[in-house]
Parts: structure tokens; sequence; C-alpha cells
């Protein structure tokens, strides 16, 4: 008898940050190439607007790339609870098997805005991050392995004020 669960990976999230984090380096370096040529002698300009543009273009096509290569390998993640049996399907082909009934500790917290899953089984642990269904996972995880999940919160406003207080001299 099997009773096959899939979750899958939130993709849509995961592309938001991604558009995010490509548009701002882009800017970052526009930004960087704008203020080196307002700095450029006026007699070259031309020649250092062409470089420039060369450049900006490399570096587009670059994140562009990126960009495309990481959706394709999140595109096709997703993980199976079948009998006992946690598999996670990765794009690149690759299956990492935990077997839920040798889990002796599972954590959920916060690992750069997505939920993560850290699943303990012996001296090895399994990461699962930015599942699309996280509360059904944990209940479905919770009733296979008998364990209660333990969530950690991490507290970023202190951590901050330590690490101040820690350069302060």
């Amino acid at each position: 008898m099997s009773n096959l669960k899939e979750y899958s990976i939130n993709l849509e999230l995961f592309r938001k940050r991604l558009i995010i984090r490509t548009i701002s380096i882009f800017l970052i370096n526009l930004s960087l190439l704008g203020w080196t040529l307002w700095n450029a002698p006026k007699e070259n300009i031309l020649n250092y607007l062409g470089i420039c543009l060369i450049i900006l273009t490399a570096i587009g096509l670059f994140l562009f790339q990126n960009y495309k290569r990481q959706i394709e390998i999140l595109k096709n993640n997703y993980l199976e609870i079948n009998n006992h049996i946690l598999q996670w399907y990765t794009g690149t082909g690759k299956c990492t098997s935990i077997n839920l009934k040798r889990v002796s500790k599972i954590e959920r917290d916060k690992y750069r805005g997505f939920d993560r899953f850290l699943v303990f089984e012996g001296n090895t642990s399994e990461s699962i991050l930015n599942l699309l269904e996280p509360e059904e996972f944990q209940k479905e995880i919770e009733q296979n392995t008998k364990l209660k999940v333990e969530y950690f919160t991490f507290d970023w406003k202190i951590q901050v004020m330590r690490a101040f207080a820690f350069f302060i001299p």
C-alpha cells in the first residue's frame, strides 16, 4: 500500500527574490560604471562610453543566464513522502532519501526569509527550504516520525545590537 504525497518548491517566491537581486546587482554595476564614466577624461569620453556599454551588456547577459539557470534547476525540485521514506528530487536528477523512522529531531526556522526544515537522521542533517505548503508538510512529517517540530526564531534586533556593541571601541 502506498500513500504517496508530493510537495513542491515555492518557485514564485524564489523567482520574485531572484529578480530583485538580479536587478539590484545590475543597478549597482550601472551606477559604478556611470560614476567612472563621469570621472573619465573629457577627451576620451566616447571611447570610454563604448567600453562601458560593452561591459554592461556582458554583465546583463551573465545575470540573465544565471537567472534562467537557477529557475530551470529549481523548477523540477519536489519532495515525496512514501511509506516513511522522504525523497527529495532535484532538477539535476539527484535524489536524497531519508528514512523517517530513523529521524531523531526536526527543527523549523526562517532562513533568508524562506521557511526551512532541518531533519536530523543520526549524525547527518538535511535542510528542506522554501516549500509551497510548509504547514501541510509539517503535519505529514510529524505524523510519520511521531516527533514534534521545534521552532527556532532569530531576533535580528538583538543580534544587530550585539554586533554593533562588539565593534564599538
